[in-house]
């Protein structure tokens, strides 16, 4: 018993050793918190513009899809995502 006793004293001995010292220790982690925090804040602000950019992108290709179809109304063919042709074709002819 007086063993875990002594062996708890030492831990706390040294935890207060460690807040003594942390000092310098902590500026470090702060300065690296501080850079990996930057690092996510400029991330984000990048996923975001392209997120916008990809937005603006589909929304202008609809729009695109909406004017061929509406151009073509004469005809029995539409553009769109069901009248797509998935069988398969050559990419060189010889």
């Amino acid at each position: 018993m007086t063993e875990v006793l002594s062996s708890n004293n030492e831990i706390a001995g040294d935890a207060g050793v460690a807040k003594g010292q942390d000092g310098p220790q902590k500026d470090i982690l702060i300065e690296e918190l501080d850079e990996l925090l930057e690092r996510y804040l400029h991330t984000l602000d990048e996923y975001q513009r392209f997120k916008d950019e990809l937005s603006k992108q589909l929304s202008s290709g609809f729009m695109s899809l909406a004017q061929a179809n509406f151009h073509n109304s004469s005809s029995a063919i539409r553009y769109g995502q069901d009248c797509y042709d998935d069988r398969m074709q050559a990419i060189r002819k010889v």
